[in-house]
């Protein structure tokens, strides 16, 4: 169990390799992300529409915060393995992070951060990548603290339907080795993550 900031509840964090097992678990994931991104959000449907055909990369971990029984906040951890002028490199991807609102501003979104940095070091990733909107002052604040930069040019990956596309919504941390982050960072190829993002 963990406390978080400034709450007088208790909150527990469980992690759950994909795919989720338990069914009552499984819906309480699909509810809050649909709350947070989906059509409940408030989000135009076209736009969740072609979300899912970008979107589609299972996650091999979910970290999870419960307020008792209460789903509350979600991390979703990714693997990739790409070849990056010519170098092997494993990539933690970064998804979904989300918290209900009402538990918003407590230090959950944090916690959940700081609890994925570490699961991408003992899963030996290279570097973690994640797609956010860039131009929000505070995102960029929050995943600043833990490493990250914006990655001031495209990436390319495949879509669901097989198209290549394109984003310039990338920002990227290293994890385990800061030579291959700065290979990416400081080169001029587009950095091509594979099928889908997350």
């Amino acid at each position: 169990m963990i406390e978080l900031d400034n709450m007088s509840q208790e909150f527990t964090i469980k992690i759950f390799n994909y795919p989720l097992s338990e069914e009552d678990t499984k819906k309480d994931v699909e509810k809050l992300l649909d709350e947070s991104f989906g059509i409940s959000s408030g989000a135009d449907p076209q736009r969740v529409l072609n979300s899912k055909d970008t979107h589609y990369s299972n996650p091999v971990e979910y970290i999870l915060v419960f307020n008792k029984t209460e789903l509350v906040g979600i991390q979703m951890l990714f693997l990739r393995k790409v070849i990056f002028e010519n170098q092997n490199i494993l990539i933690g991807g970064l998804g979904g992070l989300c918290v209900k609102k009402e538990f918003r501003e407590k230090g959950i979104a944090k916690q959940l951060l700081a609890i994925a940095m570490s699961e991408m070091q003992k899963l030996s990733c290279d570097v973690s990548i994640l797609f956010t909107n860039i131009k929000n002052p505070r995102y960029l604040k929050l995943y600043g603290a833990y490493g990250f930069k914006v990655l001031n040019r495209e990436y390319s990956f495949m879509s669901k339907s097989g198209k290549i596309c394109t984003g310039k919504s990338a920002m990227i941390a290293p994890i385990n080795s800061s030579k291959k982050y700065d290979l990416i960072v400081n080169s001029n190829k587009i950095l091509n993550i594979g099928a889908g993002e997350w």
